[in-house]
């Protein structure tokens, strides 16, 4: 009969069913029996070998359908909440780029040699072929991205589910929904670079199940679409080696001799990597960098360092050719996928504008738009929480769970609820969680090389490394809002180390989860994208943007300007015609679906920077452009100067200056002013727009 088969009439029948294995630190987690009774710990689910397919929780058929059942609903409920939130909020430059790209490659053009792309390239083909089946349209990289969530939201639930209740998991499940689209709904590489990493997340975990190294192909599969997407994917790849050499580690027998050679390769693998991590304090505030983006990186290494050092081992050779089986997988499965992005460059003799675009640009980049996180006092809201994290791997953990604890707990919770409904108590909450992982990897860390008996204590060490490594995406733009391009991965790191200690006070972090929750769906996320830096603002005026390339809910004032300037932009120009917007606003050329005669989307990209108001004249003479547009904001590149637009006066003698708040309770300002050549300063239809009610 079928093993699965098997299980399944042992279950009905009520035996357990032999051949139990679970990611628990035992030397050979595939071939071994099951740990002994004292060791099993009470959430871990029972798993079932079946001819290295996927294993399967050995349990009753109703637990069995309760799990898949609790499964659907989170999933279910996930992906219409983070529908919901799919048109709200803008970043207006990330919006005209992600389009633009796309259009100019449905349009024949290859990224990075005919125009400067931002990120590695795959993204803005994925972006092409929605807008070819779905439409020209900023909504349709949206509904991208909600497929990827969907798979996303499903393999986080898969990864709880495997140490925590199902319905436990199902609020995780959640909660990690919770801190993604309703956070910023644009289809940005990070979002890619957290989904493909919990997919890789998970096929490890299936090795780790299994030893089938078929899990590791897949994982390479998953790093290279990361590295094709955004080459911060990179993050995801080390994750990935530093796991393969912790798991040999522990499949090492203690009993042989330990390989000198080998070990000392390990640890001055460890030691470069660790070293890597100065490279992140480059900024304005090396002490901060250095506490959230070098500790991590140094508190990984160390513990890797510490376990080679403490193992035993075979020969360098036997060493070398063991770790060599796994890599090969992992490593076939990257190629496999960025062949797909570098294949035609080689071709088309293009791979030195690649090598342009994905590492000598970048460094303009590291110029112009930095921004250190937030200062190290505002660590010490985050204390607490790794103190609790703490308190679980001794016995005393355990008069945490009277009844009296756990009333002063759901209180608390309750107080903090209410709090972070008050301007002060949402900046305070918010940075209590950002600063979390530096801390969190330190104590997650310290767990794995500590003599304490803990389950799982791979898994631990890979989602921690995980939620470190992500944590790196911050640098070296730290705003609030790339704190959430890792912050699911922190909740996956916060579940697997709570789910493996001996003594943890399950009720009181079962009500800490249920008030994240509250927080994630009712709290946390704010109309505007650009609020996400500690900014509570519940009342935020917003209204819809009318365009034909864009219905989303914007700020008020947003859509009252983009309006009022794609109408007059196009009042203009020639329909599919050449524009120039400058500085850093792409969004002017996607909204008016006009084109781009530069290879830049922002400013600070251009190479002759000294020259580029005589840059500017030429080209504007040479393609005789209809129509300028002067960003006076942009985000990252320099304003212009008014000498430089004085210039424009001869070829333009015609402009109007759009005014608007770029907050609410502020003065109106001068936002744009666009130029043109020919025809009456107020056609007919734009100059109506200003009176025009936004509500």
């Amino acid at each position: 009969m079928h093993p699965r088969a098997c299980a399944l009439q042992a279950a009905k029948k009520g035996r357990r069913v032999v051949g139990w294995t679970t990611p628990i630190d035992h030397k050979d987690s595939v071939q071994a029996g099951p740990p002994p009774t004292s060791q099993r710990h009470e959430s871990a689910p029972m798993v079932l070998k079946v001819n290295g397919q996927l294993s399967i929780p050995a349990v009753s058929i109703s637990a069995r359908a309760r799990t898949i059942l609790w499964g659907v609903i989170a999933v279910i409920a996930s992906v219409v909440y983070l529908a919901n939130s799919l048109h709200n909020g803008w970043v207006p430059h990330d919006t005209g780029q992600l389009g633009q790209t796309a259009e100019r490659i449905l349009d024949g053009e290859m990224q990075h040699r005919d125009f400067d792309e931002p990120y590695t390239g795959g993204l803005g083909h994925l972006h092409a072929l929605a807008f070819r089946l779905t439409g020209i349209r900023a909504e349709s990289l949206r509904w991208t991205l909600l497929v990827y969530a969907g798979l996303f939201v499903a393999a986080i639930y898969i990864m709880s589910v495997r140490v925590i209740a199902p319905w436990a998991a199902a609020m995780v499940t959640l909660l990690c929904a919770s801190l993604t689209m309703p956070i910023y709904a644009a289809s940005m590489p990070s979002w890619y670079n957290l989904f493909f990493t919990v997919f890789g997340l998970l096929c490890l975990l299936q090795h780790l199940d299994t030893g089938k190294r078929r899990w590791l192909f897949w994982t390479g599969c998953c790093a290279g679409c990361s590295l094709v997407i955004k080459i911060t994917g990179l993050y995801f790849v080390a994750t990935a080696l530093l796991y393969l050499a912790f798991q040999k580690t522990l499949n090492t027998d203690n009993g042989n001799r330990r390989s000198g050679a080998y070990t000392a390769l390990i640890l001055t693998g460890c030691g470069v990597f660790a070293l890597l991590g100065i490279a992140f304090t480059r900024g304005s505030q090396p002490l901060v960098h250095f506490m959230h983006f070098t500790i991590p990186m140094v508190t990984i290494a160390t513990c890797l360092a510490w376990q080679q050092w403490r193992s035993g081992g075979e020969s360098l050779r036997a060493q070398l050719r063991s770790f060599a089986r796994n890599l090969l997988p992992l490593s076939a499965g990257i190629a496999m996928v960025v062949s797909l992005l570098v294949i035609p460059y080689i071709v088309t003799g293009s791979l030195g504008d690649l090598y342009r675009g994905l590492f000598i640009l970048p460094a303009a980049r590291l110029q112009h738009a930095a921004l250190a996180p937030p200062d190290l006092k505002w660590m010490c809201l985050s204390l607490p929480l790794t103190g609790l994290l703490l308190v679980g791997m001794f016995r005393p953990a355990t008069l945490l769970n009277k009844p009296l604890m756990l009333a002063a707990s759901v209180a608390l919770c309750l107080a903090l609820f209410l709090i972070s409904g008050t301007v002060s108590g949402y900046f305070y909450l918010f940075q209590a969680l950002r600063n979390q992982i530096p801390l969190l990897t330190l104590v997650g860390m310290g767990i794995v090389v500590s003599q304490v008996p803990v389950q799982n204590r791979s898994a631990i060490f890979l989602t921690v490394a995980a939620a470190g490594l992500g944590s790196l995406v911050q640098y070296p733009y730290a705003y609030g809002t790339y704190f959430f391009y890792a912050a699911p991965l922190m909740v996956l790191a916060v579940v697997y180390i709570v789910a493996s200690q001996p003594f943890a006070p399950k009720p009181i972090f079962a009500t800490l989860l249920v008030l994240s929750v509250a927080l994630a769906v009712l709290r946390i996320p704010q109309p505007d994208p650009r609020l996400m830096n500690g900014f509570y603002y519940p009342d935020f005026p917003t209204a819809t943007l009318n365009l034909a390339r864009c219905n989303l809910e914007v700020y008020q004032e947003d859509a009252k300007v983009y309006q009022e300037l794609v109408e007059l932009v196009q009042a203009h120009s020639p329909p599919g015609g050449y524009i120039y917007a400058t500085p850093d606003c792409p969004e002017v050329y996607f909204l008016s679906a006009r084109k781009n005669p530069t290879r830049t989307f922002y400013d600070l990209f251009e190479t002759c920077k000294n020259d580029r108001p005589q840059m500017m004249l030429d080209l504007l003479s040479r393609q005789s452009i209809p129509v300028l547009v002067i960003n006076h904001n942009p985000p990252f590149s320099a304003s212009w100067a008014q000498s430089d637009l004085d210039l424009l006066r001869e070829q333009y003698p015609f402009s109007r200056v759009i005014r608007g708040a770029r907050q609410p309770g502020q003065a109106p300002t001068d936002l744009f002013t666009v130029y043109w050549r020919h025809g009456p300063a107020h056609p007919s239809g734009v100059g109506a727009v200003a009176t025009r009610s936004y509500r």
